[in-house]
C-alpha cells in the first residue's frame, strides 16, 4: 500500500489553515517547545466566486526545529482543538496542514500581498513571533532555500549585536552547532 508523501515527507517549514478560534491560536504557538517561529493572519474577509464571505479562518506559517511530517504537526494542532472545544456545544476545529516550499511567498500571502483580486489585509493583522526573523524575508526576497538557520544569518545577527540568549532562542541548537 503506498503512503501519500505529502503527508509523511519531513520537513522544519509548515502553512496551515486552520479554523480554531483565532484568540486560542497564538496562545497553543507561543506554547509550543517544538515550534520555532511562528506567522499567522486571521482572515474574515474572503469571498468566494458568488461573493458570498468563506468561513473565516487563519493562515499560519510555522517553523520547527526538529524535521517533522505534515500529519505530525496537524495532529497537535487536532489534540488541541479537542482540548478547547472540550465540553463545549462545538465540535473541534479542523487545521489543514502542508510542507512549505515557498516562505518568502506564503509570508507575503498572510495578508493577500500580490494578490490584488482578493481583500488585502492590512500588515498589522500579520502576527508573528519575531518581527526582526520574519521581515528578513522581505528585505533579502527570502531565506537559503534549504533552511532558514543558515550560519549566515547567525554571523548576521550577531554583528547586529544580537545576545547569546537571543541567538539561543532564535536558532536553538543550530547555534550552539555553529
Amino acid at each position: 500500500k503506498k503512503q501519500n508523501t505529502a503527508l509523511t515527507e519531513r520537513s522544519r517549514k509548515f502553512c496551515l489553515s486552520s479554523y480554531i478560534d483565532p484568540m486560542y491560536i497564538e496562545r497553543f504557538l507561543s506554547s509550543q517547545p517544538w515550534i520555532q517561529h511562528w506567522a499567522y493572519c486571521y482572515h474574515d474577509k474572503d469571498v468566494t466566486e458568488d461573493c458570498s464571505i468563506k468561513t473565516p479562518h487563519t493562515h499560519i506559517l510555522l517553523y520547527t526545529y526538529d524535521p517533522k511530517t505534515a500529519s505530525g504537526v496537524k495532529k497537535n494542532f487536532d489534540r488541541y482543538s479537542k482540548e478547547v472545544y472540550f465540553g463545549e456545544n462545538e465540535t473541534p476545529q479542523n487545521t489543514n496542514t502542508q510542507v512549505m516550499c515557498d516562505v518568502w511567498h506564503m509570508w507575503r500571502y498572510l495578508i493577500h500581498k500580490d494578490n490584488p483580486e482578493k481583500f488585502q489585509y492590512d500588515e498589522v493583522e500579520r502576527k508573528c513571533d519575531d518581527f526582526f526573523y520574519w521581515s528578513k524575508l522581505e528585505r533579502n526576497h527570502g531565506f537559503n532555500q534549504s533552511d532558514s538557520n543558515t550560519g549566515a544569518s547567525m554571523i548576521e545577527d550577531m554583528m547586529n549585536g544580537v545576545s547569546s540568549r537571543s541567538m539561543v532562542e532564535r536558532y536553538g541548537k543550530e547555534y550552539i552547532y555553529h
